[in-house]
């Protein structure tokens, strides 16, 4: 486990440094109006992307360790499915594009084409991650970050392209690179998937449905409740208050995830096993472990958050005007909230208990709707900060309630506990 994360670790430092990068230069060389139409237009497809292939991801997680034997069969099965999902989702992703967005034809290209190749990389990502294969993960994901600043960077210097377009160009381009190289030199036998036939199983597709579709429904409503303000935003200012705010926003996002998915990768894969393999106390245990470990984390870094914020606004961002600190502070801890979120509602995922998943991101998506409707005509982006935080404290709230109720109804199998020492990070 410690190996696993310390791959994952330095496999997300490359996504991080891009990601920072780009937030970065975005902001600096195209501008807060640019990065502002960018952040909106990424942001719908990554809600559409939720809602066409999570479902299918979340069932490869919890799914795919059962099936010990001949792997490529469902491992075809789920990238059928999601090949028909996809399909789907760009279907609607035309639409939104072209009469929410008002795109040309070219422009609506380019969002696609990046949209329709992430969705497949998502899925040998998940692959990655249920097989436990951290190491294949950190690479594949690196060979797209790299190709992605590469030609990003080509774009700003050499061509001197100034428009949130060349951000879907380059990010579309380096999927593309990263998806020739990883077939030639990645892949392995057991883990192709045969496009020579239709792989459609209605038993398969079924289980799968009835365990990842409530989820998608959940990560549907929580990419609504995450995105939202900046479309307030958009209605009650304009796209340069959207850039601002996205850039801070996108900031505290990525640190917290690069923070802490490690963790969650490591983490997650291990918990589910556990909890397959029959042992629910240490699947639990293991939980908690790593919640503490979030916790410091989340210290460490608003600690150097406080100490380099100058820095970060004045010298790197070039933001200015009143308001920035205090943000920054509100959306950094809702960023990790929601970070702990994940572990924190996984006694209700593990339990089957979805629902009340999604009953409870829907009451926080209702407060965050109510706070920005009210307070961002008001106070302007700031306001939008704050609901974040208080949008992500009441989901905990709620969940941490109904695992607490579910869990005492539950059967806990007694299995012995896990030693202290086993599966630790805190132990030499």
């Amino acid at each position: 486990m410690k190996k696993n994360v310390l791959i994952y670790f330095f496999g997300k430092t490359i996504p991080a440094l891009v990601t920072l990068a780009i937030i970065v230069l975005g902001v600096r060389f195209l501008g807060e109006e640019q990065y502002g139409r960018y952040s909106l237009i990424f942001s719908g497809t990554v809600l559409i992307t939720s809602f066409s292939v999570t479902w299918i991801q979340q069932s490869m997680i919890r799914f795919l360790t059962g099936y010990k034997e001949n792997l490529s069969e469902p491992i075809s099965r789920f990238f059928f499915l999601t090949l028909c999902s996809a399909l789907m989702g760009v279907l609607i992703l035309l639409s939104v594009c072209i009469f929410y967005f008002n795109l040309n034809l070219a422009e609506t290209a380019c969002v696609v084409f990046y949209t329709l190749l992430s969705m497949f990389f998502l899925f040998r990502l998940t692959l990655y991650q249920t097989l436990m294969k951290p190491l294949k993960y950190a690479v594949y994901e690196g060979i797209y970050n790299f190709f992605l600043i590469l030609f990003f960077l080509g774009f700003i210097y050499i061509l001197v392209y100034k428009s949130f377009l060349i951000l879907f160009i380059s990010m579309g381009l380096g999927l593309l690179l990263a998806e020739i190289l990883h077939r030639f030199f990645l892949i392995e036998k057991e883990h192709q998937f045969d496009l020579r036939k239709i792989h459609w199983d209605r038993g398969f597709t079924k289980k799968a449905m009835d365990y990842g579709f409530v989820l998608t429904i959940w990560i549907f409503i929580f990419t609504i409740t995450t995105i939202a303000d900046r479309y307030f935003i958009k209605e009650f200012q304009d796209y340069s208050a959207v850039g601002a705010y996205s850039a801070i926003k996108d900031l505290a996002t990525k640190i917290s995830s690069f923070a802490i998915l490690p963790f969650f990768l490591a983490f997650n894969a291990k918990i589910n096993d556990a909890w397959n393999s029959g042992n629910e106390q240490k699947a639990l245990n293991l939980r908690r472990q790593v919640l503490k470990i979030e916790l410091v984390v989340c210290i460490i870094v608003i600690a150097g958050f406080v100490l380099f914020r100058n820095l970060l606004f004045t010298r790197i961002l070039h933001l200015k005007g009143d308001g920035f600190v205090l943000s920054s502070l509100f959306l950094i801890a809702g960023a990790f909230l929601w970070q702990g979120a994940l572990f924190l509602h996984k006694p209700l995922e593990l339990l089957m208990k979805q629902r009340s998943m999604v009953y409870a991101i829907l009451c926080s998506l209702a407060i965050n709707v109510t706070a920005n409707l009210i307070f961002i005509p008001i106070y302007g982006f700031p306001a939008a900060a704050v609901a974040s935080f208080f949008t992500a404290f009441s989901y905990v709230v709620l969940v941490i309630i109904l695992s607490k109720r579910y869990m005492r109804n539950h059967d806990l199998k007694r299995y012995p506990m896990i030693d202290a020492n086993e599966e630790s990070f805190l132990t030499p």
